[in-house]
């Protein structure tokens, strides 16, 4: 449970896992209580610092132990440990504990410290170290030579790292190349991008990177200043990297892998000094994510404050558009489709109930044992516990969000000694506060188009320009686009984009006169575009709601009512038909066209 899987040593202990979604919902376990949710914030806390691949834990209840155990999928805690009749078990878990090093308790194996004793007090004089088969270079081939980074943080705060348990965990390690490494990079500052994305094929970061920057050499070279450089990436399965998770039978069908990038350093957006800094470093993002999207038929798909940064060079500014790991190709043949269609095409799935977060996470789980229904104020009491462990009122904005799949226990699940059949996960992509309305909406979730991604970038822009203190260099927050339930976003910003008094009181905190005027110049019009979009897309839902009538009626027709029958198909083809000629519209309705010139910048045909 610590750590130790190839050991002499082998606790045979049951194991449950517990999924804290379960708690959102209000389908928590019984047996979920105080201590749990108490230890569940210790061991949330212990995973969103330092450089962690997973975490464990000791939890001591009158004469009984459990072992707890964390990592980027989930958590398992074992069945209780009677600290008497069950001694030699306990010896075990403390012998583990005791021979254990830092990388054997969770730290990332790639970090190597100096520090004597095992006592971690700094990262002062650290090391990454990249080795072995998997090590690729910018265009994708291996790199065999061992590669060596110091660790150019002094303390914790110099490194970013996600908060929460479950979710790809991203941390950011400031690093220098040395020896071979500098040989390859130089010396200029570099970061390692850590990280537990999801392994599918058709989204590997690194590829899609490369994939960019090819076509965009290729066709338009400007705009490769404005997308991340890569340096070098390792990729690493859970097997491969003997994650104990590997060894305990419980796998997820959706499985996570360890990867971690190098890349050239940029500064964060709140680094910027002026609102004349953001419009350049947001003009370039924009144009970029078109070229992207005309070279490569490659959408970012998570267009956030996190994800758009910014370096100098020369005097001048340049942003740059960061972090492709949910980046996809533009399925055209389903658009194509889509717009002929008089439901939404469901690209992925519609559970809108709870959002990720880059700075909290959820659980996707598969359940070993069968849990009693819970009580319902036992039930409300962990509920709420849970969340605070899960740093809802302390947390960053919702980002990155990842809501899985909620499933109940099995009765019938297979005993432990049989590796248990992965279950499928299920995903919503992108950052809460800067989602596009459409795939923040209850039922099925439509294709994500580049429209979509256009409205995240109005959502950034009215972001920065509601929360922003220049001053401090620092991002407050908006409650009403921050909530864990994606669908009250959804409603939230509709209102925003709607309402002329929820609008003006979105920036009366503002006091910055260069941010105010870029809510007058472009925010405001900006607004208006997506006001008629919102319009547009009420009329269709109008629409597939008298659709639905139509059924209704046609079923409560006689049979042989053919009369009946052929009027309510005529209104159907009608109603049909608006909905394709709604679509039509809409489609031409936000366009990179369109949204430059709402800002009124004169710019080149994309």
């Amino acid at each position: 449970m610590v750590g130790v899987t190839d050991s002499a040593v082998d606790i045979k202990v049951a194991q449950r896992e517990v999924e804290v979604s379960h708690i959102e919902e209000g389908a928590a376990p019984e047996e979920l209580g105080r201590d749990d949710a108490q230890m569940l914030k210790y061991i949330n806390e212990h995973m969103s610092h330092n450089v962690r691949s997973y975490g464990s834990g000791i939890m001591v209840h009158e004469m009984s132990i459990q072992l707890w155990y964390a990592d980027r999928m989930g958590i398992i805690i074992s069945e209780p440990i009677h600290i008497v009749e069950q001694s030699e078990l306990l010896l075990y878990a403390i012998a583990a504990l005791g021979h254990a090093d830092l990388h054997r308790l969770g730290i990332c194996h790639l970090m190597r410290f100096d520090v004597p004793n095992r006592k971690f007090e700094t990262f002062e004089g650290a090391e990454l170290v990249l080795e072995g088969r998997n090590v690729r270079d910018a265009k994708g081939a291996e790199i065999n030579e061992r590669l060596e980074f110091d660790v150019t943080a002094i303390g914790e705060d110099d490194i970013y790292t996600e908060f929460g348990i479950v979710g790809r965990g991203t941390t950011v390690v400031p690093i220098r190349a040395k020896g071979h490494a500098a040989t390859l990079f130089g010396d200029a500052e570099l970061v390692s991008k850590i990280a537990w994305p999801v392994n599918r094929t058709n989204r590997v970061e690194t590829t899609t990177i490369m994939a960019v920057r090819a076509a965009l050499a290729e066709k338009k070279p400007t705009m490769l200043d404005h997308i991340v450089e890569l340096k070098c990436s390792l990729s690493m399965t859970i097997d491969e990297l003997g994650l104990p998770r590997a060894y305990m039978g419980t796998r997820v069908l959706d499985e996570r892998v360890f990867r971690t990038i190098i890349m050239q350093r940029y500064a964060r957006l709140e680094l910027m000094n002026s609102a004349a800094e953001f419009k350049s470093i947001f003009l370039d993002v924009v144009r970029a994510h078109c070229w992207v999207y005309k070279t490569s038929n490659i959408l970012h798909r998570d267009i956030s404050k996190n994800n758009v940064m910014f370096y100098r060079r020369d005097g001048r500014l340049y942003g740059v558009l960061c972090d492709w790991d949910q980046a996809m190709p533009v399925d055209t043949d389903a658009e194509l489709k889509d717009d002929q269609a008089d439901e939404p095409a469901a690209s992925e799935t519609s559970d809108t109930k709870s959002s990720g977060s880059s700075k909290k996470s959820q659980s996707p789980t598969v359940p070993a044992q069968t849990a009693p229904t819970p009580a319902p104020e036992r039930a409300l009491v962990a509920r709420k516990c849970i969340t605070e462990a899960l740093g809802a009122k302390d947390a960053e904005p919702p980002a990155k969000d990842e809501p899985m799949k909620q499933e109940l226990p099995n009765a019938d699940a297979q005993p432990e000694t049989t590796p248990r059949r992965p279950k499928p996960l299920r995903y919503r992509t992108g950052t809460g506060p800067f989602m596009a309305i459409d795939l923040l909406t209850r039922g099925r979730r439509p294709l994500h188009r580049y429209r979509h991604d256009l409205e995240s970038f109005f959502f950034l822009l009215a972001y920065v320009c509601a929360v922003f203190d220049v001053t401090r260099h620092k991002f407050s927050y908006i409650p009403e686009w921050e909530s864990a339930d994606l669908e009250q976003i959804g409603k939230n910003k509709v209102a925003f984009v709607t309402t002329s008094q929820i609008f003006n009181d979105m920036f009366h905190a503002q006091t910055d006169k260069g941010f105010n005027r870029l809510v007058r110049d472009w925010v405001s019009p900006l607004s208006d575009l997506f006001q008629d979009d919102r319009a547009v897309s009420n009329k269709i839902e109008k629409q597939r709601k008298w659709l639905g009538n139509f059924n209704a009626e046609l079923s409560e027709l006689h049979r042989y009512d053919f009369r009946g029958m052929a009027a309510i198909f005529q209104k159907q083809q009608t109603a049909q038909d608006d909905i394709r000629k709604l679509k039509a519209e809409r489609n031409t309705l936000v366009t990179y066209k369109r949204f430059m010139s709402a800002l009124k910048v004169p710019d080149e045909e994309c």
